[in-house]
């Protein structure tokens, strides 16, 4: 496109979010109008909304007919409020608060801040908390967002083993919402500020009363516990790494009381499966409005915040959405090494043989000797290790076997291995008269400081 239509997009979007406020996707539900008709209805000047109309006529998203009165097209449909897949409030969104963030781009790109500051006064958040119109606008912008991605949660898992869904920054908890409509057994928290809480009340569903729960809060601090499935979309990024990493880590803990609990985190990522420029406006956003430090992320870079936090990636998938999902869980045993730092004592560090629950080998509460196996460079993760301070039965183990020698063990076990996005073949754990009870074993790097007396405080399986 030449850079002077381009220089007039925000032109182009203002037309729109004034169509998106005037519900006029609506009032052509029933069949072309003219712009007089349109005008008188809307409450607005005749004049100026004929120049909206035929700017967004030639844009594409209306239809003018030969008589001179305006119609839907089926982009414009999804203008309707009632449509299934409705971008009204996104709209009306996109090209009010977000307008006003985007016309001081400049300012993020000579400074590298976003223009939160500048424009709002604040952070987004705390703007939205004071201002419930705009407030109202956005959380109903997020649920245009969510909405599709609902309908693919509920139709591509299986919710038989899941009881109660949390929904970190659910907003509107559209997606809880519809997998509650979907799964009939489920029971939904939502958590989010306070503000989001109070006015998504008002508008739940009566088949939803006593299911769905909305729970306000801080989620970088605290979000509830007990739950079988923990959903995080769309939130992270609008957060920095060190925020994130934050957030996963509250989640994490909130996890250890239930063994079989899973996380699910939903984010378009760079080179997933989003359109180019969905992606490039996208990643626009989180240096515009996100919040400071905030960077476009890969598949591999969300993996690598997961496991900084403390779990366990099991797949990666591509959503029929174009969102990436990454569904994880937490492996082994916070402990509390003081001074507020945690490290993670990982289930494949607990014993020499293998460990499948980790309050076998060491209880909440409990006070333990554990071993620092290794800082991660940017500081984020301390990883543990129990075994090294046991003794090491491979040791024995190489005196005992020789290759090619015939044993005669007891099938212990089966165990899968399963790598991001991919399941390896099973394998057959055999247990010998003396021995460990696993088919290999892996290095560790052993590190001088040992932390006496940490106190164990939270468990979460393979």
């Amino acid at each position: 496109m030449k850079p002077g239509y381009l220089a007039c997009g925000g032109w182009i979007a203002s037309a729109t979010g004034v169509a998106a406020t005037l519900r006029i996707a609506d009032l052509l539900a029933e069949g072309p109008r003219s712009s007089t008709h349109l005008a008188s209805v809307a409450g607005v000047a005749p004049v100026p909304l004929t120049c909206v109309m035929k700017v967004l006529v030639a844009a594409g998203l209306f239809a003018e007919l030969p008589d001179g009165t305006f119609a839907n097209t089926p982009d414009s449909e999804t203008l309707r409020s009632d449509h299934p897949t409705s971008v009204r409030s996104w709209c009306m969104l996109a090209a009010g608060d977000d307008q006003r963030l985007f016309q001081q781009m400049g300012h993020t790109v000579r400074t590298g801040d976003p223009a939160n500051e500048l424009v709002l006064g604040g952070t987004l958040y705390a703007y939205l908390a004071k201002t419930p119109d705009a407030a109202d606008i956005y959380d109903r912008a997020m649920e245009d967002l969510a909405r599709p991605l609902a309908c693919v949660l509920a139709a591509g898992r299986d919710f038989s083993q899941v009881k109660t869904v949390v929904d970190v920054g659910g907003g509107r908890g559209t997606i809880v919402r519809g997998l509650l409509r979907a799964v009939p057994h489920l029971t939904g928290i939502c958590i989010d500020r306070p503000d989001v809480c109070d006015r998504a009340r008002r508008d739940i569903e009566p088949e939803l009363v006593g299911r769905l729960t909305y729970e306000p809060g801080d989620f970088v601090k605290s979000v509830p516990t007990g739950a079988d499935l923990y959903i995080v979309k769309n939130v992270l990024h609008n957060w920095n790494d060190d925020s994130s990493i934050a957030i996963l880590r509250t989640i994490a803990t909130a996890m250890r009381s239930q063994t079989t609990a899973r996380l699910l985190v939903i984010e378009p990522v760079v080179g997933g499966g989003m359109p180019g420029l969905f992606t490039a406006l996208d990643n626009l956003v989180k240096v515009v409005i996100g919040e400071a430090g905030t960077t476009p992320r890969s598949a591999d870079d969300l993996t690598r915040l997961v496991t900084i936090a403390g779990f366990t990636v099991h797949q990666t998938q591509a959503l029929s959405s174009g969102h990436t999902l990454i569904e994880a869980s937490v492996s082994g045993a916070f402990v509390d090494l003081g001074a507020g730092v945690q490290g993670l004592l990982h289930v494949s560090e607990m014993g020499w043989s293998r460990v499948t629950d980790p309050s076998s080998v060491v209880k909440v509460g409990e006070e333990i000797t554990v071993r620092v196996l290794r800082i991660e460079a940017d500081g984020e993760r301390i990883a543990l290790g129990l075994k090294q301070l046991m003794a090491d039965p491979w040791v024995a183990a190489a005196a005992s076997y020789e290759v090619g020698q015939v044993k005669t063990g007891r099938a212990d076990a089966w165990a899968k291995s399963i790598a991001v996005g991919q399941t390896a073949p099973f394998e057959v754990l055999a247990r010998f008269a003396t021995g460990p009870s696993v088919l290999s074993s892996a290095q560790s790097t052993r590190a001088p400081l040992v932390g006496t007396s940490s106190r164990g405080n939270g468990f979460c399986p393979t």
